[in-house]
C-alpha cells in the first residue's frame, strides 16, 4: 500500500513542488539554492525528498517517516536519482524527529492525517533555526 500511496502522489510532486510550492514561501528558494538544512517529515517513500534534494544540490536533505518500508524505498530512489550525497532518511515522527538549527521543514500531504497536528507544529518550530523563524 505505502509503495502505491508514493506512485499516487509522484505525479503532483512533481508538478508542484519544485516550481510551484517552493517558490510560494518568500526567500525559500535563494536559501535552498544557497545551501540549507531541511527536513521532509512524513516523506513515505521519498519521491518529496529527491526531488528537492536534485533541484537544490547545495542544501541537505533528510527526509522522516515513521514507517520503516518506506525509508527503504526512500534510500533506494535517492540511490536511483543520484542524490545520495545530500540525502539521508531516518526512523522518527513528526513529534520526535531529532533534527536541529533547520532552516526548513516540509510536510507533503501529511499534516492532516497526524493525531496531533499542533503538537507537530510546536516540534517544527523548535526545530527551526532561530533564523528561519521569520521566513
Amino acid at each position: 500500500m505505502f509503495c502505491a500511496v508514493g506512485k499516487m502522489l509522484r505525479p503532483r510532486y512533481a508538478a508542484n513542488i519544485v516550481s510551484n510550492w517552493l517558490p510560494a514561501l518568500d526567500g525559500v528558494v535563494p536559501k535552498l539554492q544557497r545551501g540549507a538544512s531541511v527536513a521532509d517529515v512524513g516523506c513515505g517513500t521519498g519521491f518529496s525528498t529527491v526531488l528537492m534534494a536534485k533541484a537544490f544540490p547545495n542544501s541537505d536533505f533528510i527526509g522522516y517517516d515513521f514507517h520503516a518500508g518506506s525509508l527503504e524505498q526512500a534510500a533506494t530512489h535517492a540511490q536511483e536519482h543520484g542524490v545520495s550525497h545530500n540525502t539521508r532518511f531516518q526512523l522518527a515522527t513528526a513529534k520526535d524527529y531529532g533534527a536541529k538549527n533547520l532552516d526548513l521543514v516540509t510536510f507533503f500531504d501529511v499534516l492532516h492525517d497526524l493525531g496531533d497536528p499542533p503538537g507537530a507544529a510546536e516540534h517544527v518550530f523548535q526545530s527551526l533555526n532561530p533564523t528561519a523563524h521569520g521566513c
